[in-house]
């Protein structure tokens, strides 16, 4: 879920208010507001507003591609109505090591360190 010509493609397989996706290590999200348009915003908070959907690619804990090495996660508090990207500081190096010592190409280790 990269632009959002594809998030309104996605947007049609569901009829929740909000819907989480992952595993694409680019983390971000996409809002519909009540005329149907979306929008895509990386901001690290987001007060969800009424009336709109959502379709959120959540940040990854391993090989995050958005240019941020670090490792993340959402925190989604439904009462408050609000997102939270978080993202934490982790032994890079230590898991590039222990990749490259797996016998796993040099690649997935190097792209780490950038987070690419």
């Amino acid at each position: 879920m990269l632009s959002p010509l594809d998030a309104v493609e996605e947007m049609k397989a569901f009829a929740e208010t909000m819907c989480f996706i992952g595993h694409s290590h680019f983390p971000g999200i996409f809002g519909s507001d009540d005329q149907g348009e979306v929008r895509y915003t990386r901001v690290n908070a987001l007060k969800l507003a009424k009336g709109h959907r959502y379709l959120v690619n959540v940040p990854s804990v391993g090989q995050p591609r958005d240019g941020d090495p670090r490792a993340g996660y959402l925190m989604f508090d439904e009462a408050a109505g609000t997102l939270e990207q978080v993202r934490l500081d982790y032994d890079i190096a230590g898991a590039m090591r222990r990749i490259v010592e797996a016998g796993l190409p040099r690649f997935l280790a190097d792209r780490l360190q950038w987070g690419e």
